[in-house]
């Protein structure tokens, strides 16, 4: 993550150089091949991967452009990327499987499992109808177009709760019960990052796991996904299979 500076972001500058592609070409995929590499291109995109399945069978995987523009390192098909906010429909599934078993209800409000995981009273009062419904969808009182999105604003948190580390999920968290909501819940929709860090919270107290353990064995084990990991915020903590990341216009300086 970067700090936003508009004045001094710099354009993305790709290699002068062929865009690589990995892997042996598949005779009947040589216009995806076309597609691929001219998408690329002309939209200056540093890389991706494409894969193709039918019934279980791969048929086709290729990676396109750089996983590393700086060590020109071409873009393998099988590269670790992240999935950012696909998360989100994931972490819907789970708290459906905790409703379908009864453990959690969609009318049920958000404050009372706050309470039951040690969380402190909210300064806004409308946090009490706030419930599982309303962050399914995106109504539970946030507007990052009005106070910005608490997701990205790890150093005001930690600055607030006087935190000598990064601030963890938990914190964001307990910083937000701390701030007036944007609207009354129910009331409008807003697309809210936060809303599903309270789900995570959520999932914790009513499963007795940590999120990440049960979305492990309850949804990404079943169906194969051994691959599927938490990520690191640092750059330099990224895994060794992991792409770096490039936005369209850079930035230098590193926010987390």
């Amino acid at each position: 993550m970067w700090v936003h500076r508009p004045k001094t972001a710099q354009p993305l500058v790709l290699p002068d150089a062929r865009l690589p592609v990995s892997e042996e070409a598949v005779e009947q995929f040589v216009d995806d091949d076309t597609f691929m590499t001219e998408f690329l291109s002309e939209h200056n995109v540093a890389g991706t991967t494409v894969a193709i399945m039918y019934r279980g069978r791969r048929l086709y995987a290729r990676g396109f452009g750089w996983s590393d523009i700086d060590h020109r390192t071409a873009m393998p098909p099988d590269a670790v990327m992240r999935i950012v906010s696909l998360s989100k429909p994931m972490t819907t599934v789970a708290i459906m499987q905790l409703v379908q078993q009864k453990n959690l209800g969609l009318h049920d409000h958000v404050m009372p499992l706050l309470r039951a995981a040690h969380f402190g009273r909210p300064a806004d009062k409308r946090w009490k109808q706030i419930t599982v419904r309303h962050l399914l969808q995106h109504r539970g009182g946030w507007d990052r177009d009005e106070s910005l999105d608490s997701m990205f604003m790890t150093n005001q948190a930690r600055t607030a709760l006087r935190l000598k580390r990064p601030p963890k999920p938990r914190d964001i968290v307990t910083w937000q019960l701390q701030q007036t909501l944007d609207f009354a819940p129910s009331s409008r929709k807003a697309y809210s990052n936060f809303g599903y860090c309270v789900f995570g919270r959520i999932i914790e107290v009513v499963s007795g796991q940590t999120c990440e353990e049960y979305m492990t064995e309850f949804l990404l084990s079943p169906v194969g996904m051994h691959a599927t990991r938490l990520r690191k915020p640092r750059p330099a903590d990224r895994g060794s299979d992991e792409v770096r990341y490039y936005m369209q216009e850079q930035t230098s300086v590193p926010a987390v």
